[in-house]
């Protein structure tokens, strides 16, 4: 005779095996056809889009998948798939459980201004998966931030490229990941290059400053491992473009995740990165981070590892510094441990997995502005 207990389990897997029996193949080619897929879409479908250039309006997304069962967007190989936009915001996601796979984005705005992100996180879309993508020309290529009173957190942007194709000219804020808010984040060998904006007079606001990256508005437990930064690589180096960033250049408190009265990131981690080509400033910067950990990364010909405002405390070791050096200001506290090295050797090449992934980005690169002229 069969308990309470068994039953339950019994209720409970036959729930899993029918949720996944209901997962559906779906393949796309037209415009249309990815726009209804996108409408319909169940948890666990599978949606590919053919092999083809599209053109695309901005889509929102305010359902999603679940937990184990994911909507997935993607088409088979990289490579196959061109989608552009002149949306301000091409994928709004809201909802939790999202995949997005394999996809090439192109921004393509008349104006630089208009083109902002083309990944917008917003509220509940918990564990949104951005994965192996090119992206480029876009403000801020994935934006992250609170809507409704609502973060989402648990979000993984892995194995993608994000990059542009000429200097940006917009007064608007640069930061190819720029994340406000959140818990839990992960960006994970990516490829980030030439960003930044072009002006003509100094700095005279945070948003002046250029960011590969940057997690502010009182977000927490993020770790940011084994990327590659190129502030300037097939484009001409930009002032004030920086590297990675916990804290950015801070936050209204408007914006923040709760109150950002303590501090703008908390628990961070940054690992294993390579940063390169950012000589007027920092490689790594830490503005208002509270307990963040900065570890083996390698940073040549920038400005190296700066930490601002009583707020910052972290831990800095094991990385390699070749150009700047390590700095603390206006009350930043730093263990510095005993293994750090600050190199001076100006023929310093980087490790192994960055020069293959810069060989691979710049060959992308040409051919696509090539075909692009």
């Amino acid at each position: 005779m069969m308990t309470k207990r068994a039953a339950l389990v019994a209720l409970i897997l036959l729930c899993g095996l029918a949720g996944s029996a209901m997962a559906r193949e779906i393949t796309v080619g037209t415009v249309a056809d990815i726009l209804t897929a996108l409408q319909r879409a169940e948890p666990g479908d599978v949606i590919t889009i053919a092999p083809g250039r599209y053109v695309l309006p901005p889509i929102r997304i305010h359902h999603g998948g679940t937990p184990g069962h994911p909507i997935t967007l993607r088409a088979r190989r990289l490579g196959d798939v061109m989608l552009t936009s002149d949306a301000t915001e091409f994928f709004k996601v809201s909802a939790p459980d999202w995949v997005f796979e394999n996809l090439d984005i192109a921004g393509a705005c008349p104006t630089d201004t208009d083109c902002e992100h083309a990944f917008h996180i917003v509220s509940g879309a918990d564990r949104t998966l951005i994965r192996h993508n090119r992206v480029h020309d876009y403000n801020a290529h994935i934006k992250g931030n609170g809507e409704g009173g609502r973060f989402p957190n648990d979000v993984r942007i892995e194995d993608n490229w994000l990059f542009g194709t000429h200097v940006r000219h917009t007064d608007n804020p640069i930061a190819t990941i720029d994340v406000v808010g959140g818990k839990r984040w992960v960006v994970r060998g990516n490829l980030i290059a030439d960003y930044g904006k072009t002006f003509d007079h100094p700095a005279t606001r945070t948003d002046d400053y250029g960011y590969a990256l940057f997690f502010k508005g009182n977000s927490s437990g993020t770790l940011i491992e084994h990327n590659v930064v190129l502030c300037a690589d097939r484009l001409s180096h930009l002032r004030y473009t920086r590297g990675l960033s916990l804290g950015g250049s801070g936050t209204g408190p408007e914006f923040c995740e709760g109150s950002c009265d303590h501090d703008e990131n908390r628990d961070g981690v940054i690992r294993g990165n390579v940063v390169l080509a950012c000589p007027a400033e920092p490689g790594i910067y830490l503005f208002r981070a509270a307990n963040a950990q900065v570890t083996g990364n390698t940073l040549i010909s920038t400005g190296g590892v700066v930490a601002i405002s009583p707020d910052t405390s972290a831990t800095v070791t094991d990385n390699t510094v070749d150009g700047g050096g390590v700095v603390a200001q206006a009350g930043a506290r730093l263990d510095l441990g005993h293994s750090f090295h600050i190199g001076g050797n100006p023929h310093m090449v980087p490790p192994d997995f960055a020069r293959r992934a810069i060989a691979a980005y710049r060959r992308y690169w040409d051919a696509l502005t090539k075909r692009d002229r």
